[in-house]
Order: C-alpha cells, then structure tokens, then sequence
C-alpha cells in the first residue's frame, strides 16, 4: 500500500456552514490534484496558524481545478 503525501496552495473561494458542526470550503489549487474515492485532504489555514484539519473531498475535482471539502 502505498501512502502519497502531497502538498498543495490554494485559495478558499467561499465557506458555508451547513449545520453546526459541518462546513463546506470551495478551494481553487494552484496545481493539479489527484484524487481517489473517499480520501481526504489535510488542510492548513494561514489564518489559523497551527491548526491543521482532515476534511472529505465533496466531489471530484473540477476542470477549472476548484474543490470542495466538507
């Protein structure tokens, strides 16, 4: 098995609470990504330094290179 760590700059393009608990971020990559059926991406925020979170791809990458995480 084999456990690839990439990294990758973006740009949140918007943010929406959908409960509580839940977000949802729209995030332009600065590259390409790649993506497999039920991994998760771990995200640091500069406006949160040190504060690093998992979060589930909402759907595969679009063409334009925008995802969406919840």
């Amino acid at each position: 098995v084999s456990n690839e760590s990439r990294k990758s700059r973006g740009t949140v393009l918007k943010q929406e609470r959908l409960t509580r608990d839940i977000t949802r971020l729209t995030v332009q990559c600065d590259t390409p990504t790649s993506y497999r059926a039920g991994q998760f991406a771990r995200l640091e925020l500069d406006g949160l330094p040190g504060v690093v979170r998992n979060y589930s791809y909402a759907c595969t990458p679009r063409a334009d290179g925008t995802i969406e995480f919840l």
